[in-house]
């Protein structure tokens, strides 16, 4: 985006991320009434725009997940981690998304960086590490969990 803007000048800049930041309310909007599909593909057309946001590739994978395609969500997440390793929300998603892939190895490490980055929200993180201590879901002495329930993070 950067390259684009300097290109373009002030003006390009200031357009570039008021059309951006308008796909992301667009998305919110949608997120809100439900309406995943159209939540997602706003938020594709931020990204589009701003393709260096760790918050709008949190949004993605977050739509993707909720829609149960896990492994496209994850690939969000790690890119939103990659971009920035301090947006906490991203490392609860990829905790969360690897534990209903049943995959305790790399989940907790996840909650755990979420919640030493977010303390307000360390309690719904622990909370999934305490659960994984009987196992993972599906599997005996694990918890089941609806993702639409943990897909969130206060």
């Amino acid at each position: 985006m950067l390259a684009r803007c300097i290109a373009g000048g002030v003006l390009a800049c200031s357009l570039l991320a008021q059309t951006a930041t308008e796909w992301v309310r667009q998305g919110r909007a949608f997120k809100a009434k439900g309406d995943a599909a159209s939540a997602l593909h706003a938020f594709q057309q931020a990204l589009s725009l701003d393709p260096k946001s760790a918050e709008i590739e949190d949004e993605v994978g977050f739509l993707l997940a909720a829609m149960n395609r896990r492994t496209e969500a994850i690939t969000h997440f790690e890119k939103a981690i990659e971009l920035d390793s301090k947006w906490a929300p991203a490392h609860y998603h990829l905790g969360v998304a690897f534990w209903l892939a049943e995959d305790p190895e790399r989940s907790i490490p996840e909650l755990e960086s979420a919640a030493r980055l977010r303390p307000l929200s360390s309690r719904r993180c622990l909370q999934c590490r305490r659960a994984f201590r009987g196992g993972p879901p599906g599997t005996e002495g694990g918890g089941e969990v609806d993702a639409r329930e943990w897909f969130d993070l206060e």
